[in-house]
């Protein structure tokens, strides 16, 4: 069966310097979702070229499955994968594609490396059994973004009253400021209607995209993308109390799946997502060593999004990742046994970094535009988490320790982004400090 579809397109023309916009990207077409996931974000050169060019791999796999789409007999059932995006130790690019369970091809994992343009053929060959040069089809196409006033609604009938974005940069199934709507097409392209209502968008100029700002979204800074520190480089030492920060990863993957993805990451030499990930049995699969400060997983801790801020920050924030599928648009929930993986990593960190505040990714970088927004509040209880942490004896009373109902509160740009994070979740309205 086929997917309903709403397209979105956003930043598929983008000049090879201009500023990775999200670490997530959403392609949903017809029968194909891929989520493009960048475990250590999208701003090295090689990465960057490769998933935002103009001939890169989000205008190359969206050029192909709407040319598919218009003929029926080529298309295929179904294509739901998570593509794993990031750069070797050689300067080359790492693609590793991970089929969703219960696709008939959830037990292929396949890792190519090589150029920019061998990846993105060798992942149009895995998807389609074909390449994807030609991106003509989408000459000609008019664009959208959601109005102020649709933005403003709270998630999740923000989601549910626009549906699921055909490309979406941000939040995993959430529609932001840096959401692209396909609204017109050459007339030999057939698109499906737009279930919106046209007062619930705006018109985004096409030369928005070519220039790579998209619309609503900060402008453009001279900071530098943030490298990883030389070798041998001491560690930023840090000042207050760290925040224990938890993160979902958003995309499907098997636990044996994640198991090679996490090998590949370690041995890529890859970082910032996190120092482990926990797995759906709880299992702690470490990224990055516990002892290294450097580590970054917010967009806080991140040179480009929050100039004036990230080098205090970094050494502050502990990052733990548990990989489910979360999402606004959908029901897949923590486990019972990654509540029990948090905990247990939290101990491990305690033993280095002393008592820490638990708090999420959501409240870490609230008021930073585009900022992810997990883990979602309907798929994981902040208060629940605190009661085990008293049930296995960790005290809660001296820190800060988030509760379900702050994590509920909207996160949107509007609001005014706090360092340290705000403890009231207040939710004030102001200039965005990050910059």
């Amino acid at each position: 069966m086929k997917r309903q579809v709403l397209l979105v397109l956003g930043l598929l023309l983008f000049p090879a310097s201009s500023r990775a916009s999200e670490e997530h990207i959403e392609l949903n077409y017809g029968s194909t979702y891929i989520n493009i996931f960048g475990p250590g974000g999208f701003s090295s050169p090689p990465v960057h070229e490769t998933v935002f060019g103009r001939q890169g791999l989000v205008a190359r796999l969206l050029s192909r499955t709407v040319d598919l789409s218009q003929r029926e007999a080529d298309t295929p059932e179904s294509i739901d994968a998570t593509l794993l995006v990031s750069e070797s130790e050689d300067d080359l690019v790492l693609i590793q594609i991970i089929f969703a369970p219960g696709h008939p091809r959830q037990d292929e994992f396949v890792t190519l490396e090589g150029s920019g343009d061998s990846t993105i053929n060798g992942v149009c060959r895995v998807l389609f059994a074909t390449e994807c040069n030609d991106t003509r089809v989408l000459n000609g196409m008019q664009f959208a973004v959601p109005t102020e006033q649709q933005l403003s609604a709270e998630a999740p009938q923000a989601v549910s009253a626009l549906g699921q974005p055909n490309v979406n940069f941000g939040s995993p199934g959430e529609i932001s400021e840096t959401s692209f709507y396909i609204v017109g097409a050459p007339e030999h392209v057939k698109l499906p209607p737009l279930p919106v209502a046209a007062d619930e968008l705006r018109a985004a100029p096409l030369s928005d995209i070519i220039e790579g700002v998209p619309v609503g979204s900060e402008p453009e800074t001279d900071a530098q993308p943030s490298q990883p520190d030389e070798e041998g480089a001491a560690p930023p030492t840090a000042v207050g109390t760290p925040w224990f920060v938890v993160h979902c990863t958003a995309f499907q993957a098997s636990d044996e799946q994640i198991a090679k993805a996490v090998r590949n990451l370690r041995s890529s030499g890859k970082r910032n997502k996190g120092y482990v990930w926990v797995n759906s049995k709880g299992e702690l699969l470490e990224v990055v060593e516990l002892s290294d400060r450097r580590e970054l997983a917010t967009r806080t801790e991140s040179t480009p999004y929050c100039p004036l801020l990230a080098t205090k920050a970094r050494p502050l924030f502990i990052n733990v990742e548990m990989h489910y599928f979360c999402s606004e648009r959908n029901s897949v929930a923590a486990t019972d046994a990654q509540y029990k993986g948090v905990i247990e990593f939290y101990k491990k960190a305690k033993q280095i970094y002393g008592a820490m505040n638990v708090t999420s990714h959501r409240h870490v970088d609230r008021g930073i535009a585009g900022a992810h927004t997990d883990p979602p509040a309907h798929t994981f209880s902040f208060d629940r988490l605190r009661e085990q942490f008293e049930a296995a004896g960790i005290g809660t009373n001296d820190v800060f320790f988030l509760s379900s109902a702050q994590q509920q509160k909207a996160a949107k740009a509007e609001h005014k982004h706090f360092f340290p994070p705000d403890v009231a979740v207040s939710l004030q309205r102001g200039t965005d400090d990050c910059q």
